[in-house]
């Protein structure tokens, strides 16, 4: 009987004969308890719709961030890369002064690659005007330059049309993921698979790395890939991470397909 009881998840229980004293304790604690339990219910919404409104808010400041660094500092490097060749040309007989704006045109190159570097990094630029396989592709190509991975990028089928915070969602996953292998993995290789089936959106990022430990998922550096599961879940998807059997990590996450226009800010 008390096996039976404690499968529908009581607040407490009472054997029978059951005394006015104890009856009436009991209902004041089960009420209590499921006072405390309605609070902490709200606060978890709370917390969560924060969290949601937190990401919003970060998104919108890398976009700001990135349009500035992309069409304003990246612009005006490019107008004096172009004057200091104009300058060179002008004093092809000093070869000091030939030298001198040589280096500086250099220097602005190298400040110029930095700067779409780090607009790319805040918020892909390339995501309104190009599918976010393409987008993930030359991400992968630069972080593998940068890390010594080798990473490949598969779209086993082609994927629908996906509104601007799907394809945001998708590559702050891969880039996540590249991260986290970067930092922990001691791999040498990642493979990325993006496709469309049975009506959701997957993309599944493997490495041949050490493998991911038990409960890491749940340590405070694993607060990005938390994260990306609660945005997930607000837009109807999940992450996983496993093990692999041997070594290795794998990371999925996928999303229902086709994603309409009005969904929720990634």
């Amino acid at each position: 009987m008390i096996d039976r009881a404690i499968r529908t998840e009581p607040h407490g229980y009472l054997l029978k004969p059951v005394k006015m004293a104890e009856l009436r304790g009991m209902i004041e604690l089960t009420l209590y308890r499921r006072e405390l339990e309605s609070k902490l219910h709200k606060s978890h919404n709370q917390i969560r719709e924060m969290a949601q409104r937190l990401e919003v808010v970060r998104e919108e400041e890398r976009r700001a961030i990135s349009v500035l660094l992309h069409d304003g500092i990246a612009q005006e490097l490019f107008a004096m890369k172009l004057g200091l060749g104009q300058l060179e040309s002008l004093a092809k007989r000093r070869r000091s002064v030939k030298f001198l704006c040589s280096e500086i045109e250099l220097a602005v190159t190298k400040c110029m690659e930095s700067t779409r570097l780090v607009a790319n990094e805040l918020r892909p630029v390339a995501l309104a005007y190009s599918p976010v396989s393409s987008v993930i592709t030359e991400h992968a190509r630069h972080f593998g330059e940068r890390s010594n991975l080798k990473v490949s990028v598969t779209e086993t089928n082609e994927l629908p049309p996906l509104n601007e915070p799907t394809q945001l969602l998708l590559f702050r996953a891969a880039q996540e993921a590249l991260t986290n292998v970067a930092r922990h993995a001691q791999a040498t290789t990642v493979d990325i698979f993006l496709s469309a089936a049975d009506g959701q959106i997957m993309m599944e990022i493997t490495d041949d790395g050490v493998g991911i430990s038990d409960g890491a998922m749940n340590k405070p550096r694993s607060l990005g890939l938390l994260g990306l599961r609660e945005r997930f879940a607000t837009l109807g998807g999940g992450l996983t991470v496993r093990r692999g059997e041997r070594s290795g990590t794998s990371l999925t996450v996928y999303l229902p397909s086709p994603i309409s226009g009005s969904a929720h800010a990634a």
